[in-house]
Parts: structure tokens; sequence; C-alpha cells
């Protein structure tokens, strides 16, 4: 044979050697959106098989479980059921007895500023009508507020009259790291599930995903990007359910002491290892005073934490060390 036929052969072996590979390791991806747990929620899976259709839609039933169990507002729902018991004992199961052990873990390490008894407040503020309470308003409200109001174990609940729980802090985090479980089970490469405020990686291999962080006043605008591979976020901020009257801005972010919007704090991003971890964070320290809540954050493991808040006329940037690592962009 002579050398030309040799090379010939050669490069058709390594032509057909690499569409071989490119075929036993080609990745199909989908991408679907829906309305629910009142935002946005987005899932997205890549896989070596066509069909990834039916794995998303796995995830969206996971999420409408969730949300069918822990919303307060779906009379079916089993939050619904405990705020309306009027101080009579309620079954739990072991994913509610999680979520309160972490409120209650908020609960002590904020001095009560983080509290998912907070509901009779919520309740008080009309943010559709931009309603703002009278004082009056909002101390009959705040008489209802207090997670050492509650006794609960790993079966059951009691909740005194009055008094009504709210999960929006951290519910969606435990429901994206549930969704994630079960659907990082199936035959797929990798994939995420993310709302406006919380993200989650899944799958084996873990690519490097750059996630923006919405500029909490300028929002066509991203205030910097985040590189990360297996962590998960969650973010607060001001921005994301308000109104306004006279210049000032009122939010859906309680100090549950005061009943009153959190000042001067605009955004908070939390990475973790879970979004549980990352979304229960970001509302606890929003609620907390900036260089406390930084000095917080370091004391949690494998957690890193920016915050934009007010100093004087400037809207400043205060972060843990590792975040600094993790910050692209940054305006």
């Amino acid at each position: 044979m002579k050398r030309k036929e040799v090379v010939s052969l050669v490069l058709l072996i390594l032509v057909l050697g690499l569409g071989f590979w490119q075929y036993k390791n080609r990745k199909y991806t989908d991408k679907r959106s829906r309305i629910m747990l009142d935002t946005i929620v987005e899932i997205s899976v890549s896989s070596q098989h066509k069909d990834i259709l039916p794995i998303i839609e796995k995830g969206f039933t996971l999420v409408e479980h969730y949300e069918q169990k822990f919303s307060e507002y779906r009379d079916s729902s089993l939050v619904w059921t405990i705020n309306h018991s009027n101080g009579h004992p309620v079954d739990i199961d072991a994913e509610t007895y999680e979520l309160l052990k972490y409120a209650e873990q908020l609960y002590k390490d904020t001095d009560g500023a983080f509290d998912v008894t907070v509901g009779t407040v919520v309740n008080a503020w009309d943010f559709d009508n931009k309603k703002v309470p009278t004082e009056t308003e909002l101390a009959e409200a705040l008489k209802y507020v207090g997670f050492d109001k509650i006794k609960y174990n790993e079966k059951e609940i009691i909740v005194p009259a009055g008094t009504k729980l709210t999960f929006g802090a951290i519910a969606k985090g435990y429901i994206l790291d549930r969704v994630a479980e079960e659907l990082a089970k199936e035959d797929i490469v990798c994939g995420y599930i993310t709302t406006r405020s919380s993200y989650r990686s899944f799958g084996a291999e873990r690519r490097i995903q750059r996630v923006g962080i919405q500029h909490p006043r300028k929002l066509n605008e991203l205030v910097s990007i985040l590189k990360l591979k297996e962590q998960a976020i969650g973010t607060s901020g001001d921005y994301q359910r308000y109104f306004e009257i006279d210049d000032v801005r009122y939010h859906h972010i309680l100090n549950a002491k005061t009943g009153k919007p959190v000042r001067d704090v605009f955004s908070v991003t939390v990475i973790a290892g879970n979004a549980f971890i990352a979304d229960g964070l970001s509302t606890a320290v929003f609620v907390m005073e900036p260089q406390k809540a930084i000095d917080y954050i370091k004391s949690v493991d494998n957690c890193e934490a920016v915050i934009y808040h007010q100093d004087g006329e400037e809207i400043i940037a205060l972060k843990t060390l590792g975040m600094k690592d993790l910050l692209e962009d940054e305006k």
C-alpha cells in the first residue's frame, strides 16, 4: 500500500472514530418554563436521549405537588390546614418537620427578625392595592407573631388561633432541591431548575454556569455574574414585590419584630451547597444589619454572600472573601 493510501486510510479511521465518539456522546437539551410558586419556574435538562420532555414534565409535576402542600393560599394544602386549626393538633410529615426545624434555627440566629409565623403581618400589607397598614393594624397583627408560640415535634404541630405560618422564604429552595434530586435519578447528563430568586443544578456532569445577579435599581441590567459549578443560589431583593408612595419603597421582605419592610438593604445573594439553605439564608441575612449579616455567613460552612445596601449616597457591595472569587463583570 502506497504512502498516500496509508495516510488516507488513517484519516478515514480518525474521521470514523470521531464520528462514532460524537454519536456516542451526543447531547440533546430542552428547556421549559411555567408560572408556578407565584413566579416563573424554569427547568432545563440535557441527555443523550431525545425524549427529554417527560423528564421535564416530571419536574413540574413535583413542583405542583409541593406547592399544593406548602402554599398558605390553597384551602386543600397542609399549611392552610395548620393555619386554620384554631389551636388543635395537626399531623405533619418528615418534610414539614424539616422546614420547621430550619425555620426555628433561622429564627434563633436572627434574634427573631426572621420568623415563619409572620403570616398575619404579611396579610396586613396589601401589595396589590398599595395599602400601608396603620400602626394600630400592625400592632394587632404582631400579637400573633413569634415562633416560640407554636409547639411541634416530628408527628404534629399546634399553632394557636390567629397565628399564621408562611413558608415563602424557605419553601422554594426546598422544592428546588427535591426536584433536582429526583431528576438526577433519570438518564440525564446535567440540568438545572430555577426561579427568579433560586437556582439549583443537578446531574453527574456539573458544567461551569454563569448566572446573573439582578441590578437592584436597574431592572433591565445585571449588577454582576456568578461563576458556579455545583453550588445553589438564593437571592432576596426589595425589587421583587413592592410599591412606592411619595418616593418611599414598601417591599415584601418584612422584619418580623417590627412588621415593616427592611430599609437600606436592596439585595442579598447567598451561595450554598443546596437551594434550601441558600433560600433561607438570603432572607435571614436581608433582615439583619449588613456587617452583622456578613459575619454570620462566615460562620456557616460552605456559604458565601454579597449584600447590596445603602451607605450614605452610595450602594455598597459587602462580600464574603469567597464570594469575591465567584463574581465577575461587577458594576
